[in-house]
């Protein structure tokens, strides 16, 4: 006769009476994004023409409208590589407050060339571990973290530049010239 869907969470509760449609009861076209984040407990109350009520069927329903947040913490935004064959991790503290973190890329790039790699989880820190900057073209490049929760909220905010330069620097000697002598007396 009356089927009722009951949405509360910490804050608040509320009712949504529910239509039949081909003995298929449902709240058409609810908005879930008019919910607060996070956790939704749905309970469905259900009584016939005679008033037996059924109130036995709940689910959980998480609402997370929010990216992950990000903080990048190796290498430090301006770090100058100059070592070949330097292995250097790069790393972000990546968390969600609602769901968990499902992907970290770190995304490299500069005036010609860009390419990702997909960071690990350790513990909290999302990784890319023992990169050879070496392998990266002398300049500035940009590194930005892209991080999406099991919703698919992103965040591409964080961002940092590093530069690579593995040429030595070029030296001349003014003065003296080659081959002067000096004699020194003392007094």
């Amino acid at each position: 006769n009356t089927v009722i869907f009951y949405f509360s969470n910490i804050t608040n509760s509320f009712n949504r009476t529910a239509t039949n449609v081909s003995g298929t009861w449902r709240v058409a076209a609810f908005n879930t994004s008019s919910l607060a984040e996070g956790t939704h407990t749905v309970k469905v109350f259900a009584n016939d023409t005679v008033g037996n009520m059924n109130d036995s069927q709940t689910i959980s329903i998480t609402v997370d409208l929010t990216a992950p947040n990000v903080s990048i913490t190796q290498p430090t935004n301006g770090k100058n590589f100059s070592f070949r064959s330097s292995l250097q991790d790069f790393n972000a503290t990546v968390w969600d407050n609602t769901t968990l973190v499902n992907t970290v890329i770190f995304y490299f790039s500069n005036i010609t060339n860009s390419f990702n790699r997909t960071a690990t989880n350790v513990s909290g820190t999302w990784r890319v571990a023992a990169f050879n900057t070496s392998s990266l073209a002398e300049g500035t490049h940009t590194v930005k973290v892209f991080a999406n929760d099991t919703l698919n909220n992103m965040n591409d905010s964080q961002t940092i530049s590093i530069t690579v330069d593995l040429t030595a620097p070029n030296v001349s000697i003014t003065q003296p010239t080659n081959g002067k002598n000096f004699s020194f007396r003392s007094s």
